[in-house]
């Protein structure tokens, strides 16, 4: 009995290491029969590759996984897997296919290109327009402000405040509001000598009769009680 035992033992042995090859065999089947399948779309896996990093390149692998995962197997009896090969016909219409949507991808970068160019080119022309309605640093220098000038006399910086009532007079010198203003620097500051000269300036240009010259008079009046008197020396001061 123990001899019987003994070999009933070595036969399921010698069945499992039998079984053990056959199976071993069989991934090796297995795994050379999925390398033939895969070998026809070399080309196009190597298409795939080119666009893999555009953005139609995850479409396009989805596109190819259908496609193996529509490959039917099937087991024959012996445990053979048999694969359907595919035909000329079907392997030329997947290559029409990856073709033509990389024809797409490359005609819509293009078009994106030229959208972008377009673009720049637009801000371009608006920077441009932009930077000639902007004042040049020369006329933004010339500009004339009736608060900067009260904020100098406020400060009592006379010298800054006559600078900048002379530099609009220069770009206008018909404005009467900025010759009364130019008095108004020397009737603050008690400068008696060079409101008298810019007072005869405003009874040359515009006369001893109207608002202005009555405010004139009346300024001078203030800052040292006595009437004024325009001698007509012929003399100017713009």
């Amino acid at each position: 009995e123990e001899v019987v035992a003994e070999t009933e033992a070595a036969e399921e042995i010698s069945e499992s290491s039998a079984k053990d090859e056959e199976y071993t065999e069989s991934v090796k089947r297995d795994a050379a029969l999925v390398q033939e399948v895969l070998s026809p779309f070399e080309s196009i896996i190597s298409k795939v590759k080119n666009i893999l990093m555009s953005k139609f390149g995850l479409a396009l692998l989805a596109i190819l996984l259908l496609l193996l995962v529509l490959l039917r197997f099937r087991k024959e009896p012996a445990e053979t897997v048999v694969i359907e090969p595919i035909d000329d016909d079907e392997l030329a219409e997947i290559n029409k296919e990856v073709t033509g949507l990389m024809d797409d991808a490359a005609a819509t970068q293009s078009s994106e290109d030229a959208i972008g160019s377009e673009d720049e080119t637009i801000i371009a022309v608006q920077e441009a327009q932009l930077t000639d309605d902007e004042p040049s640093e020369q006329e933004q220098s010339a500009e004339f402000s009736i608060d900067e000038v009260n904020t100098y006399i406020a400060f009592e910086q006379y010298d800054e405040a006559e600078k900048s009532v002379r530099r609009g007079i220069q770009n206008d010198p018909n404005n009467e509001e900025l010759h009364l203003k130019l008095l108004e620097v020397f009737y603050n500051s008690g400068n008696e000598g060079e409101y008298e000269k810019t007072a005869r300036v405003v009874n040359d240009k515009f006369g001893n009769s109207g608002e202005t010259w009555d405010k004139t008079v009346t300024m001078w009046k203030e800052m040292t009680d006595s009437p004024l008197s325009i001698a007509d020396d012929g003399s100017e001061d713009e």
